[in-house]
């Protein structure tokens, strides 16, 4: 019976450091796994492609707004720690920009999204674009989430002004025109006032050549509150859909048209989307019933 006793003693004991032992490799190999599944390519919120290695808990990245011609590209080095991401940025000459900065991030625990807090860096979160398979004979094929590319181009509400550039008036940062309001002074000034209530810093396009959608972002989000003496349209995004009147295709609200895209479907929709994506419930103006200037709220 002692015999016994002492065996299973033995055994308990070996057990105990068996699972401690085991606990131990879990725990050092837990954030290595996690951190690995960070290399790869991943699309910003409002934006921007980022080619992103990690290495041993260092991060290293690529990341420019558009292939060709972007107004922002930068490469960012620093560490990752208990899904932590801590570095620095800094613009690169292929695009138009020169800016640098701190940047705080987290990987999210599913390691689908990667969020980023940094002053002016117009990105608030990354998506997983695409992965590879887990071998060369896997049957697992590279996957894209369902998300919509946006093109976006950052700026500093702080340092925008109004000024008279060949006899148009315009809203630029230093050398950069941003807005065009033609001979109005009034509406550029206007216009100004809205972009720094809202302390909007950063303007989207839909429609590459002829933009037909224009919204303005703060931090990646939606502005909100209100303005005094706006001239805004509401409308409510659950009830919006995209549907063809006279030829031209619209986004309608009931009887009410809210957009004109004229052929261009495919812009239409993704305008739908990305209104539903922000909650935007206003659309509003500045010099109607030819607005110089528009943006879309909550």
């Amino acid at each position: 019976m002692k015999q016994f006793l002492t065996l299973n003693r033995s055994i308990q004991s070996s057990a105990g450091r068996i699972i401690f032992c085991l606990l131990g490799l879990v725990i050092l190999l837990g954030p290595a796994q996690v951190s690995a599944a960070l290399s790869g390519i991943w699309k910003g919120d409002t934006g921007g492609t980022f080619y992103i290695q990690e290495d041993r808990g260092k991060v290293y990245w690529y990341a420019e707004q558009l292939t060709r011609n972007p107004y922002w590209a930068h490469v960012f080095t620093g560490k990752i720690k208990d899904l932590k991401i801590n570095g620095t940025w800094i613009d690169v000459p292929k695009g138009k920009r020169r800016t640098r900065g701190r940047l705080q991030a987290e990987l999210t625990a599913d390691g689908k999204y990667i969020l980023i807090k940094a002053p002016g860096f117009g990105i608030t979160r990354l998506y997983r674009w695409e992965n590879k398979p887990v071998s060369a004979d896997s049957t697992a094929v590279m996957t894209r989430p369902p998300i919509i590319m946006e093109n976006c181009v950052p700026f500093n509400p702080a340092s925008i002004r109004v000024s008279l550039r060949d006899g148009r008036w315009t809203i630029a940062e230093d050398n950069r025109e941003l807005f065009d309001f033609d001979r109005s002074r009034t509406e550029a000034e206007k216009a100004l006032s809205v972009i720094q209530h809202y302390k909007m810093n950063s303007v989207c396009t839909v429609g590459e050549d002829d933009p037909v959608i224009r919204y303005l972002l703060v931090d990646g989000r939606s502005p909100l509150g209100k303005m005094q003496d706006e001239d805004c349209v509401v409308f409510n995004p659950a009830n919006l859909s995209v549907r063809q009147v006279s030829g031209n295709w619209m986004l309608v609200d009931g009887n009410n048209r809210i957009f004109d895209f004229d052929d261009q479907i495919n812009e239409a929709k993704k305008s739908l989307e990305l209104i539903r994506k922000y909650h935007f419930s206003r659309s509003c103006y500045i010099g109607r019933p030819d607005p110089s200037f528009n943006y879309l709220r909550q």
